[in-house]
């Protein structure tokens, strides 16, 4: 219960920043059991005995780490490839032809590097975001890169479809019907971001891509990771290495999941880090993110399995993210 707590006080910014870096110690575990690696094909296999031990592994995986790699799980690598193909011509630009697509629409379009930060040491990336594709007007699309917006379209949807098993896993796990967090997404605005981490040689000496940080969605998936860096804090504050492998995917809780859940799903710092300075990684994170007028708060179910309180506040997921400090 305390680690609960504590976790429900940081992500909603009890904690100062200082109290938050002195949890942190710089040690690094690099044991593959730390993020353990799953089937999800044992979920839709027809055995219910199967599903059910998968459901029970994935949500302590979720619960104690936060972190849970998946095989097996259906999206293309073909098309993922397509995709970083589309992407690396359009990131090859030069910059004020990439500036034209940026700040166009929220979270749509480019986002590039910038220094000019007062809050934090500036993330050493650029990406491109993709977000509902039912939503009319709300994309941009670079004319000046020929399937473009067919690839990244495709793989947005993709992603969707084949996180639709994810995310009854996790219902599942907090004891409501499996399609209960689908409906909470259905009209969410759920971003597709594809990110190139620049060269330290582009910016001046790093050892960071990405600093430590929660994500304020409800689950994040991550695909098409080109190379190790993705480390994740254990709730003894050891960082641990996510171990790279190609074929999998990477499934991380984020805060309004552990808000539904009361705390029984993890949302866990996690941080990207420079493994060779001279070269570039990409990754797809997917961020399934919860209608914004909807409640987040702890739902019934994982309150009794909490100890009976809620400790977390009954709110929409739009005040949730108006209330997010995105830079802790």
């Amino acid at each position: 219960m305390v680690n609960i707590l504590f976790s429900c006080l940081a992500v909603f910014g009890v904690f100062s920043s200082s109290a938050q870096d002195e949890q942190m110690n710089v040690s690094i575990v690099a044991e593959k059991e730390k993020v353990p690696l799953l089937d999800l094909s044992d979920f839709y296999a027809g055995d219910e005995k199967m599903k059910e031990e998968f459901v029970q592994q994935f949500g302590e995986a979720l619960s104690q780490v936060g972190f849970v790699r998946l095989k097996n799980h259906g999206i293309s690598k073909k098309l993922v490839d397509q995709v970083y193909a589309s992407a690396n011509e359009f990131f090859a630009l030069p910059s004020e032809i990439k500036q034209n697509y940026e700040g166009a629409q929220l979270n749509r379009g480019y986002k590039g590097y910038s220094e000019q930060r007062v809050d934090k040491a500036p993330d050493l990336q650029e990406y491109w975001h993709v977000g509902p594709l039912t939503q009319s007007g709300t994309n941009v699309w670079p004319t000046e890169v020929q399937g473009f917006e067919a690839n990244l379209s495709k793989l947005y949807r993709e992603i969707g479809w084949h996180g639709e098993p994810i995310l009854e896993a996790a219902s599942l796990y907090m004891g409501k019907e499996a399609d209960f967090l689908s409906h909470l997404t259905t009209e969410g605005d759920s971003i597709m971001r594809v990110i190139h981490y620049l060269p330290s040689s582009e910016t001046g000496y790093s050892t960071t891509w990405k600093a430590p940080h929660r994500d304020p969605n409800l689950l994040t998936v991550i695909v098409g990771a080109s190379k190790e860096g993705l480390q994740v804090q254990t709730r003894e504050g050891d960082w641990v290495d996510v171990p790279y492998d190609p074929d999998t995917v990477i499934v991380s809780a984020s805060d309004m999941l552990e808000s539904l859940s009361n705390g029984v799903f993890r949302s866990a710092p996690h941080r990207v880090v420079m493994t060779q300075a001279q070269d570039s990684r990409f990754a797809i994170p997917f961020f399934f993110h919860v209608q914004r007028d909807l409640s987040i708060g702890p739902q019934e179910e994982s309150i009794q399995k909490t100890g009976g309180e809620a400790i977390y506040p009954d709110q929409t997921a739009g005040d949730a993210l108006k209330e997010h400090n995105w830079f802790r």
